[in-house]
């Protein structure tokens, strides 16, 4: 039998960092998981972004590919057990082809590839991105979530990644990222492991309240000063309750016409793919992206001693005030 080849692919927000976090620290008895070119949380960034001559990202580290793929060549030739690649960068390059192919030709032998792929309802993945990048330190995300949400609505659908993979001519296998506690077991079951060798995970990289990604949003708006911001974000450390599951956070219109693409995407996964993603029943649904006095008072207190610029951030806060429905 061949040995296999897994080349796992995200997207970003769809569990890869616990999946990740696990296969990192595993032993090495049930697959074999690449040291080099991982950046410290297990992802193999390092790897894709030095192939591809992608430097943007300021924690990647300029390495020579040819080194790299020796690397991980010469380690895998130590075992026969599987080897799983994992990097969500790869499933947004223009050509990821072109890096499995020279991966494999540093690999040697006759290995069967499969690619990996996990797909989240499309308004929940969004949410829990528009989260991720107004807290990073590198993007300081500005826009409202309903202007993020419709500016990049190209880049949300899965149908170009997808299509992008699909004409590497290797098979895909689509996980559904629900039931969100069950998807690492689920991955790590599908690539070899046994019942009695699968934990339950930890939560890695987890979406956060509301009220947090609303503070750091108006300081990303109103405080241009690095310095000052990163006193702003340890502030805020102080908050209750800082993580949540992502939330509907858009308005009615820019809902609508997001739905209208997400729609027809989910119907190529299901024609091209025979995959299955729930619709959501936009009806039902609320904008959640607001606070209550409660939250508001909270946050006060955690910036009250950043002088003129708490009181700044208060200001901006209190366009997102609102009482609870009855």
């Amino acid at each position: 039998m061949k040995r296999k080849l897994y080349i796992h692919t995200g997207p970003p927000k769809t569990g890869t960092s616990a999946l990740q976090y696990v296969l990192r620290d595993h032993d090495g008895s049930v697959i074999h998981y690449p040291k080099a070119g991982q950046w410290n949380d297990g992802a193999h960034h390092n790897l894709v972004l030095n192939f591809f001559g992608d430097y943007a990202q300021p924690k990647t580290v300029r390495e020579d590919i040819g080194v790299l793929f020796d690397r991980v060549s010469e380690d895998a030739s130590h075992s026969q057990v599987p080897i799983v690649i994992s990097s969500e960068m790869l499933a947004v390059r223009p050509s990821p082809g072109h890096f499995i192919d020279a991966l494999l030709s540093r690999l040697g032998g006759d290995l069967d590839v499969e690619i990996l792929f996990t797909v989240r309802e499309h308004f929940e993945r969004t949410a829990s991105l528009y989260g991720q990048r107004v807290r990073s330190r590198y993007i300081r995300e500005k826009l409202s979530p309903d202007e993020y949400l419709t500016r990049r609505l190209p880049t949300l659908c899965y149908a170009s990644k997808l299509l992008r993979l699909v004409r590497t001519n290797i098979p895909i296998h689509l996980f559904s990222y629900e039931p969100g506690h069950d998807l690492v077991p689920r991955i790590l079951r599908y690539i070899g492991f046994p019942d009695e060798r699968i934990a339950v995970p930890p939560t890695r990289n987890p979406s956060r309240a509301i009220k947090l990604i609303l503070a750091v949003l108006v300081a990303n708006r109103t405080e241009p000063n690095v310095a000052q911001r990163r006193k702003i974000v340890k502030a805020l450390e102080q908050l209750q309750q800082r993580t949540a599951s992502a939330q509907f956070i858009f308005g009615d219109e820019a809902a609508l016409v997001a739905e209208r693409r997400f729609a027809r995407d989910r119907a190529f996964m299901n024609k091209r793919f025979k995959f299955e993603l729930a619709t959501p029943d936009l009806n039902t649904m609320t904008n959640a992206f607001w606070i209550d006095e409660v939250e508001f008072d909270e946050i006060s207190d955690a910036l009250a001693g950043l002088g003129d610029t708490g009181k700044k951030l208060r200001a901006g806060l209190r366009a997102f005030v609102r009482a609870p429905a009855a």
